[in-house]
């Protein structure tokens, strides 16, 4: 039962709590976080989440849930939610929690992929 709670968890977050997605994160360093998100998820590379956590932390990331995440050892797998958000897959928005902010200004809605017709944006 715990190895599905931790499964879930990997898969979904924690729903009572908000995320926010800062798109100068995704910009920074010539789309280095896009890059490394991919490559861990296409590789199935799961091991190498820490580093896009001290990546995420270079680019300006201050969410401790998505830091956090990211060092939480155990198993990890495809659906992570936090590669799929930084891969721009969910936005967590069915949930109420995922907004996407460009440092306070206005953005443009993100379209969730895993759900058509759905967008999140930034307040």
């Amino acid at each position: 039962m715990l190895r599905q709670v931790e499964l879930l968890r990997d898969l979904v977050g924690n729903p009572f709590r908000r995320v926010r997605l800062n798109l100068s994160w995704l910009a920074w360093n010539d789309g280095a976080i896009p890059k490394m998100a991919q490559s861990i998820y296409d590789a199935r590379a799961f091991d190498r989440l820490p580093l896009l956590a001290d990546a995420l932390e270079d680019a300006g990331c201050d969410d401790a849930d998505i830091l956090s995440h990211c060092r939480t050892p155990g198993e990890h797998v495809r659906g992570c939610w936090v590669v799929d958000l930084l891969l721009g897959k969910i936005v967590n928005e069915p949930r109420g929690r995922g907004r996407i902010t460009t440092g306070g200004e206005s953005c443009e809605p993100f379209k969730c992929a895993a759900r058509p017709g759905r967008t999140a944006c930034c307040t």
